[in-house]
């Protein structure tokens, strides 16, 4: 029997290139959120459980404590008067340039 391989891995946030935030303008499009340096890793799917944070894009209110473990999240903004929601989520992964 083969012993196991030891191969190493690591993965880390790029400090030089922070966290996007994903604007009203980027709706319906990819856009980026954060990079990653992998080594021995590939990643395949991005799953947005936690608890983030959202703005209003209208009237600026913050939205704290949204889940998104359902992959879709609505509330209603009373300084705009309106509903508002973050729905069909899809992520991609790009290797950066």
């Amino acid at each position: 029997m083969e012993g196991l391989c030891k191969r190493e891995s690591s993965a880390k946030f790029e400090v030089a290139n922070p966290v996007q935030p994903y604007t009203a303008d980027s709706s319906g499009q990819f856009a980026p959120l954060v990079t990653i340096d992998c080594r021995g890793l590939e990643f395949t799917n991005f799953d947005p459980r936690g608890i983030w944070t959202c703005k209003g894009a209208e009237s600026g209110t913050i939205f704290d404590e949204v889940s998104l473990d359902e992959r879709e999240w609505t509330d209603y903004d009373e300084k705009a008067a309106c509903p508002v929601g973050i729905m069909e989520i899809e992520s991609q992964w790009v290797r950066a340039s």
